[in-house]
Parts: C-alpha cells; structure tokens; sequence
C-alpha cells in the first residue's frame, strides 16, 4: 500500500505547489490492506486519479481494467508500454553524452528487466560504451537476468547490485 500513500501526498503538494503531476497507478487489489490504507486507496482512485495531468499504464489492458474498477473513463491517462516497439529500433540516433540508467525494485516479471537487458543488445558497439545501467533490488529473476546479460555481453553495460541497504 506504500503507492497509494505516496500518490496521494504527491497530489497534495500538487495542489498546495501548483506544479504538474505524473501518476502510475498502484495494482488494483487492496483485499489484504487494512481499513485505512483501503478508504485512502478509494479516495485515490476516485479523486485523484482523475486530475492528475498524466495518469501512465504499462498496457492498454491495465488501463480498461483500471477504468472498470474505477468506473470511470480516464482522459488523463496514456499508455508507455514495458518493452520495446521494435520498429523504432531501427531508427538511426546518436547517443552523445554518457547516459546512467538505474533501477531501483522488485527484480520480478511484472517489471520486465530481462527486456530491459535485451533493448541494450540493439544499441551499436559505440552507444552501448555510452551507457551504464544499474540495477539495484532483488526477486526471483535476478539470477536469470545476470546470466542474460552475460551471455549477451553486457557485462560492462549493465551492474547488478541486489539488495542494498543503505544508500548514503
């Protein structure tokens, strides 16, 4: 329930700053919360959702599904789907400057690392120098997407880390 918390002070200081607000919804399944984290999950979902400036789903299936649940049609919300649209791959671009990616979750499928892993493979030899990924979390792909990245060659592209306890 900790999304639900974050979202819904985000949008206060929304309000109270006047600034934009971008929004990923939570997964819409709150049976095992408690009472509270419940009633906040439903303002959320009902009052904030809707005005927020930019509402993100990772599928169009996420969406409709959020809008049943919701049962609301929401105009504020665009979908960026996890993964690659391979077409744009072939798109000729120059990475320029030194680009640090990181990761910070869960390493599980729903957050699809391993296509994350596989999008660097398309970079040429040149622009993948350019970019450093780090990945910092654990679950049940960690292995699987270590041994991915070697076998692709990736190894001074992309870092695992695992879990990390203290940041400073």
């Amino acid at each position: 329930g900790h999304m639900i918390q974050g979202i819904f002070f985000a949008y206060l200081l929304k309000l109270r700053f006047k600034k934009k607000m971008l929004g990923t919804p939570y997964s819409f399944v709150t049976k095992g919360f408690s009472f509270l984290v419940n009633v906040l999950a439903r303002l959320v979902e009902r009052k904030v959702y809707p005005y927020l400036d930019v509402l993100v789903f990772e599928t169009n299936g996420n969406l409709k599904k959020a809008e049943k649940a919701f049962d609301v049609q929401f105009n504020n919300a665009i979908v960026i789907h996890t993964g690659i649209d391979v077409p744009f791959v072939g798109k000729a671009h120059v990475i320029k400057e030194k680009i640090n990616v990181f990761y910070i979750g869960r390493i599980v499928p729903v957050k699809a690392i391993g296509n994350l892993v596989e999008a660097l493979t398309f970079l040429s030899p040149s622009d993948r120098n350019k970019v450093h990924v780090d990945i910092i979390g654990e679950g049940e792909l960690l292995e699987k997407c270590r041994l991915l990245a070697a076998s692709k060659n990736l190894n001074g592209t992309i870092s695992f880390h695992g879990f990390v306890l203290d940041t400073v």
